[in-house]
């Protein structure tokens, strides 16, 4: 190939066999090789292709790089899913952006990262054997961090004052402590960790920062003192996921501050028990942001919260986009919820379908709630709907059976109404009132050019 002077741009994608790529096209901007197992050699003239500024290794049996310092024009590098590489060569200065995923048996960074003036963006997943990756704050370029699943790999001591955006997963719950000069960050705008963490950062000081991120948060006397900037735009906070929340009060967190926050427009909090005082907090957070604006949320999710009762509060941000109550308790839902017309996306299911197998007799609880005729009819109402999620929408009764189970109704004829339904999960319930013709009425009543349904149900 080292004879076609002209091709600027070479993939080479799912050659199971090839092993040996001799030499390449000279002149190369932008090389991909991806998916080609056997391929055991880096190309032969890889460190003479003196334009390149792009390139991807995905899927090759390399047990090392050569090194590449010599492409001065190289500024993208992306290694993933290459199982056997040992050793990474010398990386040129040029280099902006370096992405380095799943590749099981590194055991180090390249040994020149710290000469790499110019990064931009270094993205690091599941590395299980790299343990040091040297002073990150004198990356004085760096806007992106991205640090996951990595086990050996310890929290960086500092953090360059440059950076944008800060993800991070731990493997393990952390005692460690945060970067020293986190609080500095002024141009942070992301801050994302999946962490077991003990203590939470502060970050009230941080002046740009528009999007917190936390998930698996544990149970700590700090999660109350959590203070966030006031400028926050999205807040997303997720505990660690178990059913049946209904029956025992887990572990709840909201920031302190959570009811000042007036420009929250997307709020996601998941798998947490939410007390009163918590959900008044999210009501005048949103109360706030809907003053403001006018608007209100676009995004909400209070998924797996232990709800019983649906917020009626919900109804008045008629800007909503997507609403996420699954995995609760929700008995009912009011009508007033036909005012949020601007909905996109609509969870409500339980995912819960073992009991619906079940034939043998057992006696139900008389405290156990049985809902019947219980698809709400606001959802008729909401004409922009594309996704639909209301699969097995029934109360938590594992391994009870029920030998007379009261039906979900569908009336088909007005579901019809959604027009610009694409994605309808309805799996796991039972239904009197649907029609044999269900599907086929969606598609001929309405406009859908593309549909996903799944109806894994029993039909009467």
């Amino acid at each position: 190939m080292n004879s076609l002077y002209n091709l600027l741009f070479l993939h080479i994608d799912n050659c199971t066999r090839l092993s040996v790529i001799p030499m390449l096209p000279p002149n190369l901007y932008t090389l991909r090789i991806t998916s080609c197992p056997m391929l055991a050699l880096a190309p032969g003239n890889l460190q003479q292709i003196l334009n390149l500024t792009n390139l991807e290794l995905e899927e090759i049996a390399v047990d090392a790089l050569p090194d590449l310092e010599m492409l001065s024009k190289l500024t993208f590098l992306r290694v993933a899913n290459c199982k056997n590489l040992v050793k990474i060569g010398a990386l040129p200065v040029s280099l902006q952006t370096l992405i380095i995923s799943k590749c099981h048996v590194l055991t180090a960074m390249p040994a020149n990262m710290h000469f790499l003036s110019e990064l931009n963006a270094l993205q690091l997943h599941s590395l299980h054997l790299v343990g040091d990756l040297g002073d990150v704050s004198l990356f004085v370029e760096l806007q992106i961090l991205g640090i996951r699943g990595c086990s050996r790999l310890t929290l960086p001591a500092a953090l360059p004052v440059s950076l944008v955006t800060f993800q991070y997963s731990f493997s393990h719950p952390m005692t460690q402590n945060w970067p020293h000069n986190l609080h500095l960050l002024a141009e942070l705008q992301t801050f994302e960790v999946d962490v077991g963490y003990t203590i939470l950062p502060d970050l009230a000081r941080l002046p740009k920062l528009t999007k917190v991120c936390i998930k698996n948060c544990m149970q700590s006397a700090a999660t109350d003192s959590l203070i966030l900037p006031l400028l926050l735009q999205t807040l997303r906070i997720e505990g660690r996921f178990f059913q049946a929340m209904r029956f025992r009060q887990g572990f709840s967190f909201t920031p302190s501050n959570l009811g000042e926050l007036s420009y929250v427009t997307k709020l996601h909090i998941e798998n947490l028990w939410l007390s009163d005082t918590n959900l008044l907090q999210i009501q005048t957070c949103a109360g706030l942001c809907r003053d403001r604006d006018g608007v209100g949320f676009t995004h909400l999710s209070l998924k797996n919260c232990s709800l019983q009762i649906a917020p009626m509060w919900i109804s008045e941000h008629v800007g909503l986009e997507y609403l996420d109550l699954s995995l609760n308790n929700i008995q009912e839902f009011p009508d007033e919820y036909d005012r949020l017309i601007n909905l996109r996306s609509l969870l409500i299911g339980n995912e819960i379908e073992s009991w619906l197998s079940t034939e043998s007799d057992v006696d139900i609880p008389e405290d156990v709630y049985i809902p019947q005729n219980i698809f709400p009819n606001f959802i008729y109402s909401l004409a922009r709907l594309e996704c639909l999620d209301i699969s097995a929408f029934f109360e938590d009764i594992p391994l009870l059976g029920l030998r007379d189970p009261h039906y979900l109704a569908i009336c088909n004829m007005q579901l019809a109404r959604l027009t610009h339904l694409t994605s309808l999960n309805i799996s796991g319930n039972r239904f009197r009132l649907v029609c044999c013709n269900f599907a086929t009425a969606l598609f001929t009543k309405s406009s859908i050019s593309c549909m996903l349904v799944r109806i894994r149900a029993i039909l009467h």
